[in-house]
């Protein structure tokens, strides 16, 4: 370094006036901590650094230690946090001035970050589909389109299809550094503009239209690379953790521009002569370089997004700046309002009910310490959820259940439930006065999960009458279930959908606010006293969430307990509601009581507490109320609200309210069925089956594509082994006829089983819900699932049969056609209940997948066909007899050829071959046919078992 330098660097930290020793209103000042002349003249040597080398090297300075010179990109895990947390000390607070650091640095240097101007002109977006009974997609309709799509593709008949116009003559703009609102009532194409904006639109709907990126059509860049598309289907991989999640997005998406902007950052500011703070220097180094990226950003969204509240500001402008979409079918659009009239509001339930009260006294939650916690240094043996919380749910009054994510909202819901499959639970909860028996409180309460699960096959109303008919009691006829069924719909407005598939969520069917409105019909048509639901405006726009406010209002008006998680309400939806229970952080409770009007009761109890900020006017109370409450709060307050709370005259009326509760009132009765299921086990079978009906008639993808898979198996084993069934001159031939029974029983059973798994596994999550809900046990759920396989498979099986045997050349006599019937249905059958089996034992289809296909390599070693029974060695040939195969093999080459007397080459009878070489007697028949309905008996059994054993859902 030349003197020159040395000078220049030494004068310019003297002189305060100079832009290395600004003012303390400088964001990127260090004020507070002198600079020496050592730390000066290593920033001097980066600066002399070429441009690559500079951009990798930064000051590190540690508490107690003196600063120096790194490599940015080999930044250690302690010393990143460490920087991290200078930087954004509290997330709620400082993640803020970070922003503005980093906005500010560049802004000195008249570097401005890059901006995209998104323009949409004449946009119209159609699709082509099947309406009215046409749309569902039964054997039938998917059979008739089939060959209908062939036949207007070879232009002989017309396109019979519809035209939906989903977007039309849609135009308008997008620009940067402002936030636009998308807004429309459902099925207006809101979701279908975003993705036609971001590039992701299916190649199935006719797009027409300009979309531009800053003048630039997509077709001259990768949009996907552009822009950012987030779905409201949270899809990750669920083997992964949160971390792991974010580095691998990060490592895939590359260090982007951001290395550019850097290099020519550094470039601007080494001319203007101008020193940035060393901790955002480094931060901002290695979120650019290739190797620190991931774990920089990592961090940083770890510590902003998780330990953040959820009612963080992303950005506050007045409306009238920000740009609002409205996009509609209609002219007009009314978004319905929480306290406006409604025909149904006065109208009563069509069935009666008698009102419950739930009560809970110090109930603790604890889970296992999780093995990665202990490795970072825990030492306890438990993780507490919930922390002695005390309270009461009423007939008539409806509570929220509110708090920050993590604070413990919906595992108390589970636990109040009883829908915990594991952990350790201590209190007492009691219902209206007596012990809680979760076998008979499921019968009188219903819980709307957030995950909306049901059958994706069946319609809407077919759902709400199948609830109704399992859980409401037997005296109920059949004319007053449909017609409470049709107030339900009425009241939750499902009419207009009554006829539509449920599909799965993200895939097709209902939408996303269309499903959680039948989540909590599903409930309500069971007639139950209690109901807990688990945010049920989650993912609804203002309309949506005011008619679902609006219907559980009239549910708690009928005098039922209602309890409700939710995040976050507007003002009208949270004056639906009529007492709070308000969780914090760690599970313990911090206000529990009435909101009052206008919420004058829960404003009153934290504005009285010294240091609390008052509300604005007009402010929405539940967000000001979660805002106050933060732990970045406490900490500035210095004080706990849970210790004030249980202090308070609030927390002991409360207590002396549980007491008077937990006792039972006079001439009251426990809670008592005389079964366990509302209807008995005969009806439960049969609903389980007429909903496997109607699942298995309208899943072509599975049903139909399974008859055409076997049909083109049949044709092709038909033409390769034509006509060698009636062929016995020699052993060849015998092998060959052999050959195409061993071929036939793998190729179509593996397929058979392969594709029922997750048939089997969808409907498996349903039976969870189902199951916990108290609408049936667990047979009855197995006796559905597998009565129903047995006419498709025998369908299967004689359009197999009959293509295969004539064209082989199989004997035409009765005997042997039943026999191969007889030998192939129930291959397919134990096959297929084979499949279903190995997910009842797994955890999902995936993992069964592998289990099945290990089985399925010894199955086809030990078949008797590679390796004959009599040349299997002694100590394995006990297996033979246990593998399925090999008895199919056994019954269809015995009743084919066992009895045959005709001489080959060899001078033995074909009937002697078969006995000497492969070891089978056609005495024995009977006996094989016998075993194979035990295999698929066993196989049913097992699969029966382990549903009813076996429970893979954790919570």
């Amino acid at each position: 370094m030349d003197n020159g330098e040395i000078y220049r660097v030494s004068s310019t930290r003297m002189n305060s006036s100079t832009i290395w020793r600004n003012s303390a209103m400088d964001v990127f000042s260090k004020s507070s901590r002198d600079e020496d002349d050592e730390e000066a003249l290593k920033w001097a040597s980066i600066e002399r650094l070429p441009t690559y080398l500079r951009v990798r090297r930064g000051i590190l300075s540690l508490e107690g230690e003196s600063a120096r010179e790194i490599d940015v990109q080999n930044l250690g895990l302690l010393e990143r946090r460490n920087i991290l947390e200078r930087l954004v000390k509290i997330a709620e607070e400082d993640n803020e001035r970070f922003l503005l650091k980093l906005k500010n640095r560049m802004e000195r240097v008249g570097l401005d970050l890059p901006a995209i101007e998104v323009r949409f002109e004449h946009l119209n977006v159609e699709a082509e589909a099947h309406t009215a009974d046409r749309a569902l997609p039964t054997i039938f309709n998917f059979s008739l389109n089939m060959l209908e799509g062939f036949l207007s593709y070879c232009h002989i008949i017309p396109n019979r299809k519809k035209h939906l116009s989903i977007l039309h003559d849609v135009s308008g703009i997008i620009k940067p550094g402002r936030i636009s609102l998308l807004l429309g009532p459902p099925s207006s194409g809101k979701t279908t503009l975003l993705r036609a904006l971001s590039g992701k639109l299916g190649n199935d709907l006719k797009v027409s239209g300009r979309v531009t990126y800053n003048g630039h059509g997509m077709n001259e860049f990768v949009p996907q690379r552009t822009s950012a598309y987030i779905s409201q289907q949270d899809l990750h991989i669920g083997e992964m953790t949160v971390r792991e999640t974010l580095s691998f997005s990060a490592r895939c998406q590359g260090v982007d521009q951001r290395y550019d902007m850097l290099t020519e950052l550094s470039r601007r500011e080494k001319a203007a002569n101008i020193k940035p703070d060393q901790d955002l220097d480094i931060i901002m180094k290695a979120a650019a370089l290739g190797g620190q990226e991931t774990n920089v950003v990592t961090d940083y969204v770890l510590k902003v997004k998780t330990c953040c509240n959820d009612n963080q500001t992303i950005y506050n402008a007045e409306r009238s700046e920000n740009e609002v979409s409205l996009s509609s079918r209609t002219s007009s659009a009314r978004v319905g309002s929480i306290n406006e009239a409604d025909r149904n509001k006065k109208r009563g339930m069509v069935l009666p009910f008698e009102p419950h009260t739930i009560t809970f006294d110090e109930i603790r939650y604890a889970v296992d310490m999780p093995q990665e916690m202990k490795s970072e240094g825990v030492t306890e043996d438990r993780l507490e959820l919930l922390k002695g919380v005390s309270g009461s749910f009423r007939p008539g009054v409806l509570t929220a259940l509110m708090g920050v994510s993590g604070a413990g909202k919906t595992t108390l819901m589970d636990v109040l439930a009883g829908r915990k499959t594991g952990g350790y639970i201590d209190g007492n909860i009691t219902i209206s006065g007596y012990p809680k028996n979760q076998e008979t409180f499921a019968r009188i309460s219903g819980y709307c999960e957030q995950t909306d699960i049901h059958s994706p096959h069946v319609t809407v109303y077919e759902s709400l009458v199948y609830s109704a008919w399992l859980r409401l009691p037997p005296d109920v006829d059949n004319a007053t279930r449909k017609m409470f069924v049709e107030e339900v719909m009425n009241l939750i407005e499902l009419n207009p959908i009554r006829d539509s598939i449920v599909g799965l969520p993200g895939v097709n069917g209902l939408s996303t606010e269309q499903r959680k409105r039948l989540t909590i019909a599903v409930e309500l048509v069971a007639n139950p006293s209690i109901i807990f639901m688990d945010e049920p405006t989650s993912g609804l726009d203002a309309r949506a969430a005011a008619i679902v406010m609006r219907t559980v209002r009239n549910t708690v008006d009928t005098g039922r307990t209602v309890v409700c998680t939710i995040h976050q309400p507007s003002i009208d939806i949270f004056d639906a509601f009529d007492e709070l229970f308000l969780l914090r952080r760690g599970g313990e409770e911090i206000y529990v009581g009435p909101i009052g009007r206008h919420s004058i009761h829960l404003i009153d109890y934290f504005e009285s507490i010294e240091g609390v900020p008052k509300i604005k006017d007009g402010y929405n109370p539940a967000t000001w109320m979660l805002e106050v409450t933060t732990a970045s709060q406490e900490a500035n307050l210095g004080v706990n609200f849970n210790t004030l709370y249980k202090k308070s005259e609030l927390f002991r009326r409360n207590k002396d309210l549980i007491k008077q509760l937990s006792v039972p009132s006079e001439n009251s009765k426990e809670l008592y069925f005389p079964t366990k299921y509302s209807q008995s086990f005969v009806v439960q079978c049969i609903a389980c089956l007429w909903k496997q009906h109607l699942s298995y008639w309208r899943n072509p993808s599975y049903s139909a594509v399974r008859f055409l898979f076997t049909t083109i198996i049949a044709l092709m084993f038909g033409t390769i082994f034509w006509d060698l069934g009636s062929k016995r001159d020699n052993q060849q031939d015998l092998f060959n006829a052999m050959g195409s029974m061993y071929a036939a029983v793998l190729f179509v059973g593996v397929q058979n089983a392969t594709s029922v798994q997750p048939v089997v596994a969808i409907e498996r999550t349903v039976f969870y819900r189902e199951k916990a809900a108290g609408m049936y046990s667990a047979l009855p759920y197995a006796f559905g699932q597998v009565v129903i396989e047995l006419p498709y498979i025998f369908i299967q099986t004689i359009v197999y049969g009959v293509i295969v045997y004539g064209m082989i050349g199989f004997e035409w006599t009765a005997a042997k056609f039943f026999w191969y019937i007889f030998f192939m249905y129930f291959t397919l059958l134990y096959f297929t209940f084979y499949g279903m089996m190995t997910v009842a034992v797994t955890p999902n289809h995936n993992i069964a997948a592998i289990v099945s296909s290990a089985f399925y390599g010894f199955w086809n070693l030990f078949s008797g066909f590679i390796i004959p029974r009599t040349k299997i060695p002694i100590w394995w040939r006990w297996y033979y007899w246990i593998c399925p195969v090999a008895w199919t093999l056994y019954g269809l080459v015995t009743s084919q050829f066992g009895d045959i007397e005709d001489r080959m080459d060899s001078n033995q009878t074909v009937a002697e071959f078969v006995r000497s070489y492969f070891g089978y007697k056609y005495d024995f028949l009977g006996i094989v046919a016998a075993v194979h309905v035990g295999f698929t008996v066993l196989f049913g059994f097992i699969f029966a078992f382990s549903i009813k054993v076996f429970n893979f859902q954790n919570r």
